[in-house]
């Protein structure tokens, strides 16, 4: 037997989602987003999507550069993730606020995250409006991970694969068990 769900929560029905921290930049301003709303969306050419509410910060940056570089951490980043998440980048320097270190685009003039495992720069070839949100789609221009944990498909259960599925909330899944950051 199912129960009803408010359909405002009907999104948690397709997490978890790997969480990942979405870094943009336009003239002099950077910020980094934690976002668990992402998805490929073509192979040929290769097409990932970010889901980017239009209040954030970020938002205006993707919009003005037409890039974004997709950042995937792992669960010693969890702290980080949840202060990106939780500050606006219009009022804090995100980069100096945490211990995470920006490194230069390889493809484009946004940069991506030492300390993740993995990154891909998107230059952003459509934008569709969906409710409260701007959908930006990219196209994959450069993709690296770290050595070992990836041949194809990621190597799960391999150390630098610990990544943080979002459940809602403060509440993320690794595998074998579920966490939750703070009191929120």
């Amino acid at each position: 037997m199912k129960i009803p769900v408010n359909n405002d929560l009907a999104y948690r029905f397709l997490t978890p989602g790997c969480t990942v921290l979405v870094t943009s930049a336009w003239d002099e301003a950077v910020d980094i987003l934690t976002v668990s709303w992402q998805t490929p969306v073509s192979k040929e050419p290769p097409l990932l999507a970010v889901s980017v509410a239009r209040g954030h910060y970020s938002h205006g940056l993707i919009e003005k550069s037409g890039a974004f570089v997709i950042n995937v951490p792992t669960e010693d980043l969890l702290t980080e993730v949840m202060f990106c998440g939780t500050r606006s980048g219009r009022e804090v320097d995100k980069f100096p606020g945490t211990k995470l270190t920006p490194e230069a685009g390889l493809k484009i003039d946004v940069p991506h995250i030492k300390e993740c495992v993995a990154f891909v720069e998107c230059r952003t070839v459509q934008a569709v409006g969906a409710g409260d949100h701007t959908l930006f789609i990219g196209e994959v221009l450069k993709a690296e991970v770290a050595r070992g944990i990836f041949d194809g498909t990621w190597k799960m259960g391999e150390a630098g694969t610990e990544f943080l599925m979002h459940l809602g909330g403060p509440h993320f899944f690794l595998p074998g068990r579920t966490i939750r950051y703070g009191k929120g």
